[in-house]
């Protein structure tokens, strides 16, 4: 019986350093975009992208301001990590600084991206006129 426990507690320590050595392995969350250049404008759809985590992770996105910090918007929660989403940032969204945060959903690895802008974005005026609203169904 002695030997069965040995081999037994071998193979409970080799997964472990397994599953330890896939942990360390891992690449952190880094987000690519946007970056410091990028301007966004409210009302527009834009594309986030992230590298690292591991493959079954899934993750929490958000946007953030930056003067105070505080989450404005969720991005994504509990999306997969496949290092892409579209967004539309709302027109309630104040112009100035902001940054995105990513986080697997066990708060293990996380991640500030680079500070940018968001901008008023320009929403088109009704038409005010009969001309104007008949041009709408044309």
């Amino acid at each position: 019986m002695k030997i069965s426990y040995r081999i037994f507690a071998l193979v409970i320590l080799l997964l472990s350093l397994g599953a330890a050595s896939q942990v360390l392995a891992q690449a952190p969350l880094v987000i690519t975009n946007p970056t410091a250049a990028t301007v966004w404008e409210t009302g527009s759809t834009y594309t986030v992208t992230w590298t690292g985590g591991l493959p079954g992770w899934f993750v929490n996105i958000s946007l953030g301001g930056v003067a105070p910090w505080a989450v404005v918007d969720l991005i994504g929660v509990g999306i997969p990590n496949n290092g892409s989403v579209s967004y539309t940032v709302p027109l309630t969204v104040p112009a100035g600084g902001y940054l995105v945060y990513i986080e697997n959903v066990a708060q293990t690895s996380w991640h500030y991206g680079a500070e940018f802008v968001i901008n008023e974005g320009t929403v088109a005026a009704e038409p005010t006129t009969w001309a104007g609203i008949k041009a709408l169904y044309r």
